[in-house]
């Protein structure tokens, strides 16, 4: 497969504390974006809850409304990415049915690194959403991130 480009989108040390949309990737309504990884980690120095939280990735019918974030190149030679990407909103995006749903213990992270075979595929226009869905017990500190292609 062909790749028109590989991007990242990264948010830096945030504090979440709700349900929380973490990034939606919109895809270009002329190209599929395949996700390539995604990942939600403890921010550096922090102390972390022993607790375990849900995340859930899919096709949310309703966007959390989150700010504008740029995807960054992984490549510079690649061109811009046409997929817009939105994150870090206290309102998690609607997914009447994710496609991964997955409890992890907040300590250690969570990380989607899937064999070719199991990449989700985003279909030119439509979004694609991460979302933290539980109210942690305490204020968890952290970063996220996704890779994705254009193809």
């Amino acid at each position: 497969m062909v790749y028109a480009g590989v991007y990242s989108v990264v948010v830096g040390s945030i504090n979440i504390s709700g349900s929380h949309e973490l990034i939606e990737i919109t895809a270009p309504t002329d190209q599929n974006v395949i996700i390539l990884r995604a990942w939600l980690q403890p921010a550096i120095n922090a102390t972390t809850p022993d607790e375990a939280i849900d995340i859930a990735m899919g096709f949310p019918t309703v966007s959390g409304g989150g700010g504008a974030i740029t995807p960054e190149k992984m490549n510079p030679n690649f061109a811009t990415a046409k997929s817009s990407a939105t994150g870090n909103s206290g309102t998690p995006p609607t997914m009447a049915t994710p496609v991964i749903r997955q409890g992890f213990h907040m300590q250690q992270g969570f990380t989607y690194l899937p064999i070719p075979e199991e990449r989700m595929v985003v279909p030119g226009g439509d979004l694609w959403g991460f979302a933290v869905l539980d109210n942690p017990i305490s204020t968890y500190a952290c970063t996220f991130g996704v890779v994705f292609a254009e193809v």
